[in-house]
């Protein structure tokens, strides 16, 4: 995986004012991601994932982790799941919001192009 499709995939990475109130973790891995630091935000949400398993939050932000430290199919499984369930409203790095359904749509959009480029 290229250097620039790893930020890319990070930059992309979900912060979201959590549904359900979480300890900052979210946010605190999204900074973990933007600077580089993929086993710090790992370790948050995977932690993060036992308490809420089925967050859009922490799964989309784990979903760009995967994608960006080369495990591009675990990071599809999870873009899958946040498609299985309810879309909601998250709020993005650049302040901006998007559905979780777009974003996962728009990860597996990137995993499958980058997929293609690197045959």
């Amino acid at each position: 995986m290229t250097k620039q499709f790893a930020v890319a995939v990070a930059l992309a990475a979900i912060v979201a004012t959590p549904a359900v109130a979480q300890d900052g973790a979210v946010r605190t891995a999204h900074d973990a991601i933007v600077g580089g630091n993929y086993v710090k935000a790992e370790q948050l949400l995977t932690a993060e994932r036992q308490i809420y398993p089925g967050s859009a939050e922490v799964l989309v932000n784990l979903a760009a982790v995967y994608a960006a430290t080369g495990r591009p199919m675990q990071a599809a499984t999870l873009y899958r799941q946040i498609l299985d369930s309810d879309a909601v409203l998250l709020d993005r790095g650049d302040r901006s919001t998007a559905s979780s359904h777009r974003i996962a749509q728009a990860g597996l959009g990137r995993i499958s192009a980058y997929q293609t480029a690197a045959r």
